[in-house]
This record gives structure tokens, C-alpha cells and sequence, in this order.
């Protein structure tokens, strides 16, 4: 049995605090989400990173699947935009969140 895991990560690029989305991906897991939880392949091929740890869960029971938020990615040495379309172009969406 799968469970649904909508992940949610901050990312703010160079313009400065505040000026960052929230972007969200809807992945199936073979098990709940925990806390400390390092999950890997969940950035496209190219991307800085291949995995990122797990932060925080919660059960969303209208939706009836799990919420995890990523820990944020901040980096001051790009603009936003080059880091979405690098890091998270075509798997991840803006969240409404």
C-alpha cells in the first residue's frame, strides 16, 4: 500500500527575504513521512541537489494524504527564477499553501 506525500519546499533566490515561493511536488511513498526522514530522486536531472530531508509532517484529511515540508532553500548568489527553472522546472509546481 502507497500513501500520497504532497512536499512543500521555501525557495528565495538573490532578491532578497520575503521575495521566494513556495513550491510543492505530489509524490506516492511506500510508507508515512517522519520527521529527519532524508528522501532522495525528487529533483529533476540536472538540478543542484538529488535529496533533501524532511522537516515537518502533517495529515491532511480533506485531502487524505500526508503534507511534508522540505527544509527551505535559501541561496543569495542567484536570482529566484534561475533557481526554479534548474531545480524545480516541470516536477514542481507553485503552491497554493
Amino acid at each position: 500500500m502507497s500513501v500520497k506525500v504532497r512536499l512543500h519546499i521555501a525557495v528565495e533566490g538573490n532578491e532578497g527575504k520575503f521575495t521566494g515561493c513556495m513550491m510543492e511536488r505530489l509524490i506516492e511513498m511506500p510508507f508515512p513521512p517522519t520527521a529527519g526522514l532524508e528522501i532522495g530522486g525528487i529533483y529533476p536531472e540536472g538540478a543542484d541537489t538529488w535529496d533533501d530531508q524532511i522537516k515537518s509532517v502533517m495529515w491532511d484529511h480533506e485531502r487524505q494524504e500526508y503534507i511534508a515540508w522540505l527544509c527551505p532553500e535559501n541561496n543569495d548568489e542567484e536570482p529566484l527564477q534561475e533557481i526554479l527553472d534548474r531545480n524545480y522546472g516541470g516536477l514542481w509546481t507553485k503552491s497554493e499553501y
